[in-house]
């Protein structure tokens, strides 16, 4: 039970999530066991209501599925968001804070990161906070401020520095990696393919993909472009990448049904004719 700002599909999307998906927590757990017995979760919208209200709606409908003994798995009793805010007071803080932050020098800037680090280790962030930094991740708005953000960052260090930090990051997501054991990465694997039939491959899913690529692509310059689609087409060329496709296409062809077998032939039957006609 909680607030959606944006479509509840999206909503619903951040929840079926791998890193949500990854979580030990009862609702995580719930949505593993769905998906393992072959189901998916669905959402359901049970008021529309203003944002000045949207605490109250949700401490409400908490409240009255408790009182009927649905168990719910939320942790708390709703209503913790920001949203009762006044928005003109919101958009001041967040002018005084950005140009708070543009005065600071980078040495300044490297120690306030530091002592906010120090203060939030081993704290973690509250539902209300995760929740909504998940919703503006997947917003249009916090997709193009990250992307921009990165294509900043990036492109204002020297290359030597980034290489050294790509390297970085390289080496700690394989640590990551190393500490998972074999079992763990199978049980992993299995429930990502049970997801990506039953949730992410619907169609209501495959149009929305659909329209955010066209999106990201009209914002691309005729330069960029280019550029991207030599390095796809430089990536898709790899020896070690084809390998992994048809293994993956292999596991998938081996573990559809008959129907699905019988669709994707006639997609592609389809396919050719058009190439060839």
């Amino acid at each position: 039970m909680g607030q959606c700002r944006k479509s509840p599909l999206q909503r619903l999307m951040v929840h079926v999530s791998r890193s949500h998906l990854l979580g030990k927590n009862h609702r995580a757990n719930w949505i593993r066991s769905l998906i393992k017995s072959g189901r998916r979760p669905e959402i359901v919208v049970l008021a529309r209501v203003a944002a000045s209200t949207a605490d109250a709606a949700e401490r409400f409908w908490i409240a009255y599925f408790r009182a009927y003994g649905a168990r719910l798995v939320n942790l708390t009793d709703g209503g913790l968001s920001r949203t009762h805010l006044d928005p003109e007071v919101r958009r001041k803080h967040s002018k005084f804070m950005r140009e708070y932050r543009a005065s600071l020098t980078s040495e300044q800037r490297g120690r306030l990161s530091a002592k906010l680090s120090a203060a939030k280790k081993g704290r973690p962030p509250t539902p209300s906070v995760m929740r909504a930094q998940a919703e503006w991740r997947q917003s249009e708005a916090g997709r193009l401020q990250m992307s921009r953000s990165s294509k900043q960052y990036w492109s204002s260090i020297p290359i030597a520095d980034r290489q050294r930090r790509m390297a970085e990051m390289r080496a700690k997501r394989l640590g990551r990696a190393r500490f998972w054991s074999e079992a763990s990465r199978r049980k992993l694997a299995e429930l990502m393919r049970i997801r990506n039939k039953t949730i992410v491959r619907t169609p209501e899913a495959a149009v929305k993909r659909g329209e955010a690529i066209r999106r990201f692509w009209a914002n691309l310059t005729p330069a960029e472009r280019l550029l991207r689609s030599v390095r796809l087409k430089a990536f898709a060329s790899r020896p070690e990448y084809r390998d992994k496709l048809r293994e993956a296409q292999r596991r998938r062809w081996e573990s559809a049904t008959e129907e699905e077998r019988r669709i994707a032939g006639a997609r592609l039957t389809n396919g050719r004719k058009k190439v060839l006609g």
